[in-house]
């Protein structure tokens, strides 16, 4: 049964697209239902799963109250690296 769960949230989503190099910021209620962080996660473990570095953030949105606590998630996969290796350095 949880192989199912599994497999049915890798489904969810188009991994070869979020992982293809762009920098992505996929939004709560747009384009994913679980907390922001959650779905961090998740993209992280997808990541591993298939060898790509991967950057992954949550942030609150811009010009959005307090009260309204919808969270971004920005992504921004490295194809050409693996996991292990992880991003790039900056600077």
């Amino acid at each position: 049964m949880a192989t199912e769960a599994k497999q049915r949230r890798n489904r969810l989503y188009d991994w070869k697209r979020l992982f293809d190099g762009e920098e992505r910021a996929l939004k709560w209620g747009r384009d994913f239902m679980v907390p922001a962080s959650n779905f961090r996660d998740h993209a992280l473990r997808m990541a591993k799963d298939r060898d790509v570095a991967l950057q992954a953030d949550v942030r609150r949105e811009a010009n959005a109250p307090i009260t309204q606590a919808k969270r971004v998630v920005e992504l921004k996969a490295w194809p050409d690296r693996t996991f292990a290796e992880g991003p790039p350095e900056s600077g």
